[in-house]
């Protein structure tokens, strides 16, 4: 069992992801009146991660990048100390042999498998 230790910034929570999350969940409904949803002020401290063929932890973050394209994600070596941080328009869904694998919509709204090449310099 490993535990990663690591400072962040607690990010809080959005009308607009709660917005988001009743639609998702509830419709255009809206929350039910017997249904009681507590927010949390603030994201935990991380949101998914994944591990790649060469144990490297890429661990997804709350925190959006600058120009709002993405997100932020840390990497971990397989020991759990961190390497670097690298932002992501949309979630890795695989990293095998140097190859960042994601699925995004095209401009007409067809998901695509994408391939990426991946050089880790840090």
């Amino acid at each position: 069992m490993r535990r990663i230790i690591r400072d962040y910034a607690p990010v809080k929570t959005t009308d607009e992801e709660k917005r988001d999350w009743i639609k998702f969940a509830f419709g255009n409904k809206g929350v039910p009146p017997d249904v009681k949803v507590n927010w949390p002020s603030h994201h935990n401290a991380f949101h998914s991660f994944i591990v790649d063929d060469s144990g490297r932890i890429i661990v997804e973050t709350y925190e959006k990048a600058v120009d709002e394209r993405g997100v932020y994600y840390d990497v971990f070596d397989s020991e759990g100390r961190y390497l670097t941080r690298l932002v992501l328009k949309t979630p890795p869904r695989a990293i095998r042999k140097y190859k960042l694998y994601t699925i995004e919509e095209d401009e007409e709204g067809y998901q695509l498998v994408k391939r990426y090449s991946v050089t880790w310099r840090y």
